[in-house]
């Protein structure tokens, strides 16, 4: 199994899109500092921030889910 320690920005930018985040979301949610996301652009990405952002998103989906569902459920008690 090879392991891969970072990942390419374009990847990166992808996945924030996927999001619905901007680089300055990411770093305010993540702690990272704004000028690290910058640098990141001219280096690699480390392998980290994948797997913050695909939790991120699934994260999301989930939250959406919960809400339909609950949404659901309080309709039928009405």
């Amino acid at each position: 199994m090879s392991y891969n320690q970072y990942m390419e920005y374009k990847k990166f930018k992808e996945l924030l899109q996927e999001a619905n985040l901007n680089v300055k979301q990411f770093c305010q949610l993540s702690s990272v500092p704004y000028s690290t996301c910058n640098n990141w652009t001219t280096s690699s990405t480390p392998s980290w921030v994948q797997s913050w952002l695909k939790l991120y998103i699934e994260n999301q989906k989930l939250q959406t889910f919960k809400a339909l569902a609950k949404s659901i459920c309080d309709d039928k008690n009405s």
